[in-house]
């Protein structure tokens, strides 16, 4: 067992070693901004060979748009198969949420020879999974540093055409100047000399040729003035157009189409006159015939028997006359009454929308129809009338409305 003394020293010694190594882990934290007891998210960032690591080690920070978020863990190496690549395993703080179509790359200052890892797009895709992968964009070296990561891919691209265009200028030095343009170049040097040899030839012509050219022009000018009267002229008689005879114009297509409106109008009641009327016309060729047929039979029987036409009609015959007047307005009336019901059977089969949406036009066949039902209804009463004066204590039947049937 120790002494007291010495013991006591020892332990001295041991806390004190501990509390500095405490000190120093707790400096250490303090000082890369970390906290080791949080939880954090591990993914890995795949560069390519021709892009490279150049100053990421282990320890490395890992940035989002310039905020240190976390660090680098190690570097993984794989070379096999080809082209091979640099996977860059990375921790970063399990609230940063990084996607799939996120952009990372490699920056580095103007002066010193280490680098970090940035994300300048967190992405929008879905969430990348722990330990997945996402490839890095080209950084571009010192270049990204100087214009900022968001333009390094333009300055990259303006350097690409520009060795494309240095290219371009020394195939044209080597091969299509040589072989196109210095031809070019000593034709047009021969035709320039071919040219100033014959100018003391073509002087004088050219000279008449400018000279009738600028008669020509003088000419031309004249010309010009004549076109701008004519012009005048001819906006003054459009004016006269304008203000009276379209005016005229007008007035005469309004004429027009009023005219045309009222033969619309009339050809409509003439159609409709045409509709209504050909029962009656039917009517009236079937009494001339019927006419026509009972001249015939008296022109016969007058031939046949003359002596009946001084014949003296009994009185028995005179008390039939009220008989035969009372038949003849009876077959009159149904005759009427036969050519309302024809004309409104036609109406119905031919107009049937103007029947329907035209109440004038309904009324006007209701009348017609509607008169000769009472002529009819009067005729039947005056025959029968006539008829049970004549058969006196005879029956006889009582006439029917007309409509009844």
């Amino acid at each position: 067992m120790a002494d007291g003394p010495g013991y006591s020293n020892a332990v001295r010694a041991g806390a004190f070693l501990i509390s500095a190594v405490v000190l120093a882990l707790a400096v250490t934290f303090i000082l890369e901004k970390s906290n080791p007891f949080a939880s954090k998210n591990h993914y890995r960032v795949a560069f390519t060979m021709d892009d490279g690591v150049a100053g990421l080690e282990a320890g490395a920070e890992v940035r989002v748009s310039g905020l240190k978020v976390g660090k680098v863990d190690r570097i993984q190496q794989e070379f096999d198969p080809a082209p091979g690549r640099i996977l860059v395993h990375v921790s970063m703080e399990a609230d940063i949420k990084v996607r799939t179509d996120a952009k990372v790359i490699r920056a580095q200052p103007l002066l010193g020879n280490y680098s970090w890892l940035n994300f300048t797009n967190l992405g929008t895709g879905e969430p990348l999974a722990e330990g997945g992968i996402i490839d890095a964009q080209a950084s571009g070296g010192l270049l990204a540093t100087i214009v900022g990561p968001q333009n390094s891919a333009k300055a990259n691209q303006m350097f690409e055409q520009l060795v494309t265009f240095t290219g371009t200028l020394e195939k044209f030095s080597k091969d299509t100047y040589p072989n196109k343009v210095e031809p070019m170049l000593s034709n047009a040097e021969a035709t320039m000399s071919s040219v100033r040899e014959e100018w003391g030839t073509w002087r004088g012509k050219v000279g008449s040729i400018l000279d009738s050219t600028e008669s020509g022009t003088r000419k031309f000018d004249q010309t010009m003035d004549d076109v701008k009267v004519a012009a005048k002229d001819a906006r003054e008689t459009l004016a006269h157009v304008r203000t009276v005879n379209l005016e005229q114009v007008d007035k005469l297509l309004a004429s027009g189409q009023a005219g045309a409106d009222r033969l619309a109008s009339a050809m409509e009641r003439i159609d409709t006159e045409l509709v209504q009327r050909l029962p009656d016309v039917r009517a009236i060729m079937a009494d001339l015939r019927e006419g026509a047929v009972q001249a015939k039979l008296l022109t016969m029987e007058a031939r046949r028997s003359p002596w009946k036409i001084f014949y003296r009609p009994s009185g028995d015959e005179l008390a039939r006359e009220n008989l035969y007047e009372a038949a003849r307005a009876f077959a009159i009336a149904s005759s009427d009454m036969r050519v309302a019901g024809e004309t409104l059977e036609g109406t119905l089969r031919q107009m049937p929308e103007r029947f329907s949406s035209d109440p004038k036009f309904r009324e006007e066949l209701k009348d017609q129809v509607v008169r000769s039902m009472q002529r009819y209804e009067a005729a039947q009463k005056q025959l029968f009338d006539v008829l049970k004066a004549d058969l006196g204590d005879a029956k006889v039947p009582e006439p029917a409305p007309a409509g009844s049937n």
